[in-house]
């Protein structure tokens, strides 16, 4: 399938570019068919109208309430890190979305600089 045709039949929708899961040795099954689209992408609102699932780095722009409303099949949102406020967390709460993400991938490096930065405070 060419872009446009896993575009118009997605059933997942990843705002994260496809080189990111390529550099890492990931590939989603080609049965899912997930369209790769930017988050500033015309086409944005179209795929997600028609996805099941919204998978989406929790840096980036907020995805415009009405916009996840707007996609009656969705069944779930995915962060691919630990924040979850790009989305309306309540709006899909009340129709039953769950809202999933990623907590604590990094949390020993994170820790490790903290100390080691305070401890240069001396």
């Amino acid at each position: 399938m060419n872009r446009s045709e896993v575009e118009a039949t997605a059933r997942g929708v990843c705002l994260r570019p496809l080189e990111d899961f390529l550099r890492v040795g990931v590939r989603s099954p080609e049965e899912l068919a997930v369209a790769y689209v930017p988050p500033d992408g015309p086409e944005l609102a179209e795929v997600v109208a028609q996805a099941e699932a919204i998978v989406l780095p929790s840096v980036g722009p907020p995805v415009a309430t009405d916009m996840q409303m707007r996609a009656p099949r969705l069944r779930l949102v995915q962060f691919t890190g630990a924040g979850v406020d790009r989305v309306d967390v309540g709006a899909l709460f009340r129709r039953a979305v769950p809202v999933a993400h990623v907590a604590g991938p990094n949390a020993r490096e994170v820790a490790e600089y903290v100390v080691l930065f305070t401890s240069s405070w001396r």
